[in-house]
C-alpha cells in the first residue's frame, strides 16, 4: 500500500435507523422532446396533497420543497476490477437506471456520478441518495477504498468500535486514508467504463452506456476531499501520496460537476485560501450547524463546512457556478436521511429525514441543471425554494 503521506482527512462512519415522512411533493419528468403536446424536459407539479384544515388556534404547517422520487427503476450490481499498475482490486456498486414502460435509454447513454465514501466507509454509503439518483436517470459507481473497514476486516484487521470510540482509534482512521489512491481510484473507474459494464453484464446484468461528457464526482467527508482534489482544488502539500500527485492540482478534467457533502476547508493544514481559485466546474456544497470534527479525527467545524462555497470564485469573479445547502441541526452524520453514527453519538437536532430529503432535493437540481442542461431545473435550483426544503432550517446561497 502506498504512503499516504500527511495529506490524510477525516470523515466517519454511518450506521442507522430510517424515518419516513410523507410532504407535498415536486416532480421531475424524464427528459422527452418538447412539443406543443409535451412539456419541456423538467416541470414542477402542483402540491398533490389535500391541505388539511387546521385546529383553531394551531398554527400552520409551513410548506416545504421536497423532490419526488424519479420513474427509472434503477438495477444494482457489485463487481470488482483490477488496477494492475497498484496492483490492487477495487470493488464497485454500481447502479444503472431501468426506464419506465414504453421510455428508452438515451441513445448517447446515462449520465454518471462516481461517489467516494467517507475514512472506514465502503460502496454501501448513501444508498438511498444514489437511488434517488438513479430514478432520475443517473448512472452511479459507488467505490470501496482502501481505508475501508470492511475491506481491513476481512484480513483481520481494522479497528473494532470500542476502539473507534477512542482518540487513539479515530486517529488511526484517520491516517489510514491516503487520498492520493483515492484520487487513482477515480480516475481508474473512468479509464475503464467498458471493463465495469462487461463486469456488469457476466455478473448477471445488463451492459450500459456512458454519456463521457456528462460525469460528476460526488462524496461524503474523506470522500468530500477526494471529490475537491479530483475537482480541481489546489493542495498546500508537496504530495497526496506517492503517484507522483505533488502537484498542486490534481484534477481529473472529464469530471463536470461536483457534489461536496461535508467536506473541508482551510482548518486543514493543505488548503489555504487560494486553494479553490483554479476550479474550473460547477461545484454543490453542503454543511451544518452541528458538523464538526471529534478528537484526533481532524479540525473541521461546522464553518469550515461552508469553505469550499465561501473560497469559490463563482460566475461574478469568472469562475463557475457555486452552491452552499447549509442545514441547521445537521451533524457529520444526518446527511443520508439517517440516524445517529456509531463514531461519533452526535444527534441531530433538525429531522434526519427531512435532512436526507433536502439533500437529495438539492443534489438532483444540480446534476439535472449542470450535466443535462436543463432549463426549468436551472429556475428551480435557482429560485431558492430549496430554503423551503426545512422551513427555518436551511440556508441556500448561490454565487
Amino acid at each position: 500500500m502506498q504512503s499516504a503521506g500527511f495529506a490524510r482527512l477525516s470523515a466517519a462512519l454511518v450506521a442507522l435507523v430510517a424515518a419516513c415522512i410523507a410532504p407535498a411533493q415536486t416532480t421531475l419528468r424524464p427528459a422527452k422532446p418538447p412539443t406543443p403536446n409535451n412539456p419541456p424536459a423538467v416541470e414542477a407539479q402542483p402540491p398533490q396533497d389535500t391541505p388539511k384544515a387546521n385546529p383553531k388556534g394551531q398554527p400552520k404547517e409551513p410548506d416545504r420543497f421536497v423532490l419526488s422520487k424519479g420513474e427509472c427503476a434503477v438495477v444494482r450490481a457489485d463487481v470488482t476490477i483490477h488496477d494492475e499498475q497498484r496492483d490492487k482490486d477495487i470493488e464497485l456498486r454500481v447502479g444503472i437506471p431501468r426506464p419506465a414502460a414504453g421510455a428508452s435509454a438515451p441513445a448517447e447513454g446515462w449520465p454518471l456520478v462516481v461517489f467516494s465514501h467517507g475514512a472506514g466507509g465502503s460502496r454501501d454509503a448513501f444508498p438511498e441518495l444514489l437511488e434517488f439518483w438513479g430514478s432520475h436517470g443517473y448512472a452511479t459507481i459507488a467505490i470501496t477504498h482502501e481505508d475501508s473497514l470492511l475491506l481491513k476486516r476481512r484480513k483481520g484487521e481494522g479497528q473494532s468500535l470500542r476502539e473507534l470510540a477512542s482518540e487513539k482509534g479515530r486517529r488511526e482512521l484517520r491516517n489510514s486514508v491516503d487520498l492520493g489512491n483515492r484520487v487513482a481510484d477515480c480516475s481508474f473507474v473512468l479509464d475503464h467504463l467498458d471493463e465495469i459494464s462487461s463486469a456488469v453484464a457476466k455478473a448477471g446484468g445488463s451492459a450500459f452506456v456512458i454519456d463521457r461528457s456528462r460525469l460528476a464526482i460526488a462524496g461524503h467527508s474523506a470522500g468530500a476531499f477526494t471529490t475537491q482534489l479530483c475537482a480541481g482544488v489546489k493542495v498546500r502539500a508537496a504530495g497526496v501520496g506517492k503517484r507522483g500527485l505533488g502537484f498542486t492540482s490534481v484534477a481529473d478534467d472529464r469530471f463536470k460537476a461536483a457534489i461536496v457533502i461535508s467536506g473541508q476547508g482551510t482548518t486543514s493544514k493543505i488548503l489555504g485560501d487560494e486553494a479553490w481559485s483554479e476550479v474550473k466546474i460547477p461545484m454543490f456544497v453542503i454543511g451544518g450547524s452541528l458538523d464538526s470534527s471529534p478528537s484526533g479525527m481532524g479540525p473541521e467545524t461546522p464553518e469550515s463546512r461552508r469553505h469550499p462555497f465561501e473560497y469559490s470564485r463563482g460566475v461574478a469573479k469568472g469562475g463557475p457556478p457555486a452552491y452552499l445547502l447549509y442545514i441547521e441541526g445537521a451533524t457529520h452524520s444526518s446527511y443520508s436521511g439517517k440516524s445517529v453514527s456509531v463514531l461519533r453519538g452526535d444527534a441531530a437536532t433538525t429531522n434526519v429525514a427531512q435532512i436526507g430529503e433536502a439533500v437529495r432535493g438539492g443534489t438532483t437540481l444540480f446534476l439535472e441543471t449542470h450535466l443535462r442542461h436543463d432549463d426549468h431545473a436551472r429556475q428551480l435550483l435557482e429560485s431558492g425554494k430549496l430554503k423551503s426544503a426545512i422551513p427555518g432550517k436551511v440556508t441556500f446561497e448561490k454565487k
